[in-house]
């Protein structure tokens, strides 16, 4: 699973605004930003 979102991520420049989108999303919900901060998910989006 996390070879295909890392495909679709890397082969897509739509994709990888989505993905910034949704994570920046994520983060400004307050109890997501507590537990799981954004600069992680978009580390985590980076690899």
């Amino acid at each position: 699973m996390e070879s295909l979102l890392e495909h679709f991520i890397t082969q897509s420049v739509a994709y990888s605004l989505i993905a910034v989108m949704l994570v920046a999303f994520l983060e400004s919900l307050a109890l997501v930003g507590l537990i799981l901060p954004g600069t992680v998910m978009m580390a985590g989006s980076a690899r």
